[in-house]
């Protein structure tokens, strides 16, 4: 009789246009990133397996970087779960990269910081070939006093006035490692890197940073709503289609792929050129 196969844990650096999804997170009767994965997976091994991502994004939300594991015993090595996967899986969503890990790694759990980006098209005319890629905002928005702004995001805050509800009672103290607003016409674009987030924070604090560019506050309002934190305060949420899940971080040998290179992907072409 053969001895059973151990289980061997593998990691998934996984990019998705988020349009059509209702999120990550596998829902009943609803099209999720979560669900197509675990499809894709069940038509390769022949049986369900369960995929555990790094975070949730939201309905509409993309992804550059995000991560997903599961467990197996079967004895394909990552680059064959890799090309498998992709050979089963709708255009919209692909397996960048793949490794073997620990099989006691948690690809939530073991995060030590995430990096958001939010990208602005900034001009009157809206554009139907960035529809999906970029949120639209009319009319010239101050650059400069928003990156003010964003800057006084770093440190570790109570972040209540940037949250939504959660969905199970939880601390709203984050720590921001970098927070910081550029502009490459005609885009504007916000990073924000931090150990974790908080439900649509990143979309609430732009929300926060395009009514500062348009002069509805100063800057001073962010400080505002650090310093006296009511739940969902920031109550202007920027549309989900500029949102990206662009990198996880470990520690250093946890997982065997790099930080996505985002040169060559729209619109991040556009915006490094």
């Amino acid at each position: 009789m053969t001895a059973p196969q151990e289980a061997r844990r593998i990691a998934l650096r996984v990019e998705y246009d988020g349009t059509r999804f209702h999120g990550f997170q596998v829902q009943p009767r609803a099209v999720t990133v979560q669900g197509v994965l675990e499809d894709a997976l069940q038509a390769m091994l022949g049986q369900p397996t369960r995929i555990y991502g790094a975070g949730r994004t939201d309905t509409g939300v993309h992804a550059v970087g995000q991560v997903a594991t599961f467990l197996t015993t079967a004895g394909h090595d990552a680059l064959t779960f890799q090309r498998a996967m992709n050979a089963r899986l709708p255009e919209d969503v692909a397996v960048a990269d793949a490794c073997e890990v620990d099989p006691a790694f948690d690809a939530r759990r073991h995060a030590l910081h995430r990096w958001y980006r939010y990208v602005i098209l900034n001009r009157d005319a809206a554009s139907p070939l960035l529809r999906t890629s970029t949120a639209l905002f009319r009319g010239r928005l101050n650059v400069e006093g928003m990156a003010e702004a964003a800057a006084l995001l770093v440190g570790q805050h109570d972040l209540a006035s940037f949250s939504g509800i959660p969905s199970k009672p939880t601390t709203t103290i984050r720590r921001v490692f970098h927070a910081g607003v550029t502009v490459s016409s005609p885009f504007v674009v916000f990073d924000i890197e931090a150990e974790a987030f908080l439900p649509q924070q990143v979309r609430r604090t732009v929300g926060t940073l395009v009514d500062i560019g348009r002069g509805v506050y100063e800057p001073e309002q962010i400080a505002r709503l650090l310093q006296e934190p009511v739940l969902g305060a920031a109550d202007h949420t920027a549309p989900p289609q500029g949102l990206y899940l662009m990198h996880v971080g470990y520690p250093e040998g946890a997982v065997g792929f790099a930080a996505p290179d985002v040169s060559s992907a729209v619109p991040f072409s556009l915006i490094t050129k």
